[in-house]
């Protein structure tokens, strides 16, 4: 006997008691068209049966969790974190794709590789509350869909930081009492552009913060006056998420001299 399937040949099945039995586990989701032939012997004359549609449903797909967990929680700015998603199902292992997304933004879909999937970053901020960090499985023809969120979020904390320095310039020095001098405080550090605040502090006064620009913050005055010795005047970064604090003075402090008389 030869069983035909949708129009393709089967294996040719030999008849034992008159009946011939033949298996399969790959028949397609839908209708489909089964015809058997019997090939004849010596005695019988062979013949075609008339066409047995078999049904075929979609099984049910096994539920699943994902589960989302990170390498390094809290984690310090600009460290490299990788978040995984890890798929699990009853009676295998579930194929397919993952799509994170942080903080709102989805990425591209990643392949599970034994059920799992993960993407690194090292670009999130120190913020006032976690990030949130989610991953959400496809499914595939077993396994249904399903996402997860990372617990609690992934919080990251200000790191040390980059160390940096604080140079002080003075626009104008010595001066002449009453002259406005404006004093500048210039911040570096490798691997970029300090941000944040410079706060000033002249003969024991501080200022309010000033915010950096380009690395720079700055301040004037004309109310200095003149003084058994110079005035100091020194200058306080505040650090930000990349960069360490730190703190500079104007060298030799500020002079402050009499204007000139004239004679007559």
């Amino acid at each position: 006997m030869t069983f035909t399937v949708n129009g393709a040949q089967a294996t040719t099945v030999t008849l034992s008691g008159g009946q011939a039995t033949f298996t399969t586990t790959t028949l397609p989701i839908g209708h489909d068209n089964v015809t058997v032939t019997y090939n004849g012997d010596s005695n019988f004359v062979g013949g075609t049966s008339g066409t047995v549609i078999q049904i075929v449903s979609a099984a049910t797909p096994t539920p699943t969790t994902t589960t989302v967990t990170s390498s390094q929680n809290p984690s310090t700015v600009g460290q490299t974190v990788t978040f995984t998603a890890t798929v699990t199902g009853g009676g295998g292992t579930p194929t397919g794709t993952v799509t994170f997304t942080i903080d709102g933004t989805s990425g591209t879909p990643i392949n599970l590789v034994n059920g799992a999937a993960s993407t690194s970053t090292s670009t999130l901020t120190v913020a006032g509350s976690p990030h949130s960090v989610s991953a959400t499985y496809s499914g595939d023809g077993t396994f249904s869909g399903s996402s997860g969120s990372l617990p609690g979020g992934q919080i990251v904390n200000k790191g040390a930081g980059n160390g940096t320095t604080t140079n002080v310039a003075s626009s104008l020095n010595p001066m002449v009492s009453g002259q406005t001098a404006t004093f500048t405080a210039t911040v570096s550090g490798s691997g970029g552009t300090p941000t944040g605040t410079v706060t000033f502090t002249i003969d024991g006064t501080i200022g309010s913060p000033i915010n950096l620009v380009n690395g720079a913050a700055s301040t004037s005055t004309s109310t200095l006056t003149v003084a058994g010795s110079p005035h100091t005047v020194s200058a306080a970064y505040s650090g930000d998420g990349t960069f360490a604090g730190s703190t500079g003075s104007l060298p030799g402090g500020q002079t402050s001299t009499r204007p000139t008389r004239l004679r007559h």
